[in-house]
């Protein structure tokens, strides 16, 4: 049963799901927090439809402008599978500690996770862009 407060969508979570379980698989296990920490979250979302997910909850494909809570800085973000990531755009793959933590968030939230060592803090400040809201269902 899912009992958590993040809602993501039933799209999102059939690709997330497998990506997950072949990533433990090929590394033997989770020693990144973070992605055990995902793994954690997929396993206790609230799952709904895509039509039925908030505006303003970051999913997968999601651009969104974050504020760096330490750095005092404003960057534009999307949220990526890592087979989609390219150098020219900035974008965070949800196997990364700033995806895993921003999946599922609301615009305002703000997050912290550590990334070689080093503790950072970003909030969402809005979504620029979220495949759900914008009846984008193939992405």
């Amino acid at each position: 049963m899912r009992t958590c407060n993040f809602v993501l969508s039933s799209n999102d979570l059939q690709k997330l799901v497998p990506l997950l379980a072949y990533t433990e698989k090929t590394t033997g296990g989770f020693y990144e927090p973070h992605l055990a920490a995902l793994s954690t979250k997929l396993s206790m979302c609230r799952e709904t439809g895509p039509v039925d997910v908030p505006a303003d909850v970051v999913t997968m494909n999601s651009h969104m402008r974050l504020y760096d809570l330490m750095r005092r800085r404003v960057s534009d973000c999307a949220l990526v599978y890592p087979c989609q990531e390219k150098s020219s755009l900035i974008q965070g793959s949800v196997l990364t500690p700033l995806g895993a933590n921003l999946l599922g968030v609301r615009a305002g939230d703000a997050v912290r996770f550590r990334v070689d060592g080093k503790l950072m803090q970003v909030q969402v400040q809005e979504l620029l862009f979220q495949p759900e809201a914008a009846g984008r269902f193939d992405l």
